[in-house]
């Protein structure tokens, strides 16, 4: 474990990768903390390839600008959501900055079904298509794609129900065969908009397509990304956007873009 002035860092505990950052300060003053010297926090989530868990953050509960002023710490474009094609429900009435998603009203987003079958025979939460879909990239349709999401959890979901899980794109490259490392590092993938009727479920069900502003428009990302400060390669893929391969096609590699706080 290390510190960083009155705050700890240590490595998650039960993963193979990420940190947890234990504060000893009230999440204003660990946001100042940071502002004030972002370097240890920043080497810090590097190093754990780009997971880290913050607790005790109530403070955002009453002042959701906090999670902005956070989420600036890892680049200084946060999007502005009314800007988008975000339904107004979703936006947060104070802080346009974040999206506010929850099974409550006005969000009202269904709860989502339990992967078939829920847990596999040794206990453990099933992790492979098609058992547990979902696994995605956040905005990755978009020009260019968040450089990293934030998440605040206002009511936690009960132990054993929730269904966030995130997975290791740089271990996920790394454990590739080296033959099939070289497969994939001239390959691109088209990434699309979800709920648009672009996805696989949508184009099976004959959905029209609903009309996209040009920054929403489909388009074909790097299946290898170097991290742009790290230097490690790593996956990049969603299975909902994942549309087709086009040996041909270039993304963006190691482009710092925009941030995307959310609140859920």
């Amino acid at each position: 474990m290390c510190s960083t002035s009155s705050n700890k860092l240590r490595p998650l505990q039960g993963s193979t990768f990420g940190a947890e950052l234990i504060p000893n300060v009230s999440a204003r003053a660990l946001v100042t903390d940071v502002e004030r010297d972002p370097k240890p926090v920043l080497d810090a989530f590097y190093e754990a390839h780009g997971l880290m868990v913050i607790k005790a953050m109530h403070d955002i509960n009453d002042d959701p600008s906090l999670l902005v002023r956070l989420s600036r710490l890892f680049g200084p474009e946060v999007e502005n959501y009314h800007k988008t094609l975000t339904p107004e429900r979703l936006i947060h009435s104070q802080v346009p900055e974040v999206i506010v998603i929850s099974n409550l009203p006005p969000m009202s987003f269904p709860v989502p079904d339990q992967p078939d079958p829920p847990t596999m025979p040794d206990g453990q939460l099933p992790m492979q298509f098609p058992h547990r879909k979902g696994w995605h990239t956040d905005q990755s349709f978009r020009r260019p794609p968040p450089d990293v999401s934030l998440f605040y959890a206002v009511q936690p979901s009960p132990k054993g129900q929730g269904q966030t899980l995130y997975a290791d794109g740089t271990a996920a490259y790394s454990s590739l065969s080296r033959e099939m490392q070289q497969t994939v590092a001239g390959l691109s993938a088209i990434h699309a908009i979800p709920w648009t009727g672009r996805g696989e479920d949508a184009v099976r069900a004959g959905e029209i397509p609903a009309p996209l502003e040009p920054h929403q428009a489909s388009q074909a990302q790097p299946i290898v990304r170097i991290h742009p400060v790290t230097g490690q390669p790593a996956l990049y893929l969603c299975e909902e956007g994942l549309v087709g391969l086009d040996p041909g096609a270039r993304g963006r590699h190691g482009h710092r873009g925009r941030t995307a706080p959310a609140v859920v």
